[in-house]
């Protein structure tokens, strides 16, 4: 599993076997969430707080070319 971008101590990774639509795992320590790319959103979170959640996503959306094209690098 790859990781593409660390900020504020959280990994942001791809899963190449992983399922679509394109998506990354943030993670960091035990707290873990999903954050899809097409559209936007989050998915499963456990761990993190709302909070953290909507500031994470932000981080997604300012890096959002980046992690789509990993996606599509490990899964097209």
């Amino acid at each position: 599993m790859p990781t593409i971008l660390i900020v504020r101590g959280c990994r942001f990774q791809i899963y190449t076997d992983d399922h679509a639509p394109p998506h990354v795992h943030v993670i960091r320590g035990h707290a873990k969430m999903e954050i899809f790319l097409a559209p936007l959103r989050i998915g499963k979170r456990r761990g993190f707080s709302e909070q953290e959640a909507r500031a994470l996503l932000a981080v997604a959306a300012q890096h959002r070319q980046l992690l789509l094209s990993a996606w599509r690098h490990y899964h097209d």
